[in-house]
């Protein structure tokens, strides 16, 4: 059965409007990547400042000096007992914590010195997340933001001379169309040219295109009927051209829509 006829007309405006909405599409993907990378970069910039200041603030308490109660020590050194908190660093020394004289140190010292400890600790860590986040992550959607610019540029490339090639197969169409009909019109001139003499051989008409070609009616009936035939026969060529025609606009279109495209898309 052949394949529905390929409306060319339309399809060159859907391509068209396709291929702006690919080009749109790719812009707007790239504006958003580098929108997110510039927020990721102004992301790391302001916890980088943050985890310095919590160091900062840390640093400041850690440095204070209470004028009633234990001692804060932060390198291990100092009279008295250390507490139980103080425990063993990797560099020998032990890591900050109080002492007092009686080595007896009340726990909301103990509380209040933690907070100030991974004050500093979340400001490290804030710091190090930070660097990655500028170093690491905004880089490398730098380098998918190039990819995917150049990988969109390639793909309306490719569509643009996919439509051509649709193009091309829709003026094939257009013309194998044309040569049908116009064979399909002489077919049946040539067919009611016979017919007429078949039914009348010795009317009026007839009579005189006898006279004129100087031949009695049976050569002209058969010089009639080899031409109705040689007509018809180019007209069963000229269909099978269209057909042919026809169904590989159709074939390429399809293949365009449910395959091509979703990969352009992608």
């Amino acid at each position: 059965m052949a394949a529905a006829l390929v409306p060319k007309s339309e399809s060159r405006r859907a391509l068209a409007a396709q291929l702006k909405r690919l080009e749109a599409r790719s812009d707007a993907d790239a504006e958003l990547l580098v929108e997110l990378r510039s927020f990721l970069r102004d992301r790391a910039r302001i916890d980088e400042e943050y985890g310095r200041a919590l160091e900062k603030l840390s640093r400041t308490y850690m440095a204070r000096k209470l004028k009633r109660g234990p001692t804060l020590v932060r390198d291990g050194a100092g009279k008295g007992a250390p507490t139980a908190a103080a425990a063993p660093r990797k560099d020998g020394g032990s890591a900050p914590h109080f002492v007092s004289d009686d080595g007896h140190v009340r726990p909301m010292y103990e509380v209040y010195l933690t907070m100030v400890t991974e004050c500093e600790r979340a400001g490290r860590s804030a710091i190090t997340a930070a660097e990655r986040m500028a170093s690491g992550l905004t880089e490398s959607l730098k380098d998918y933001h190039r990819l995917k610019t150049s990988t969109s540029k390639k793909a309306i490339e490719y569509a643009t001379k996919y439509h051509q090639n649709l193009f091309t197969v829709f003026e094939e169409l257009d013309r194998t169309k044309a040569v049908y009909e116009k064979a399909a019109k002489e077919a049946e001139s040539a067919r009611r040219r016979y017919d007429d003499v078949v039914r009348k051989p010795n009317s009026g008409l007839n009579a005189i295109k006898n006279m004129m070609s100087r031949g009695d009616g049976d050569d002209r009936v058969d010089k009639l009927q080899k031409k109705w035939e040689a007509a018809t026969q180019s007209l069963a060529t000229c269909r099978n051209d269209y057909l042919l025609a026809l169904e590989a606009a159709n074939a390429m279109q399809n293949r365009y829509y449910n395959t091509d495209l979703a990969d352009l898309m992608t």
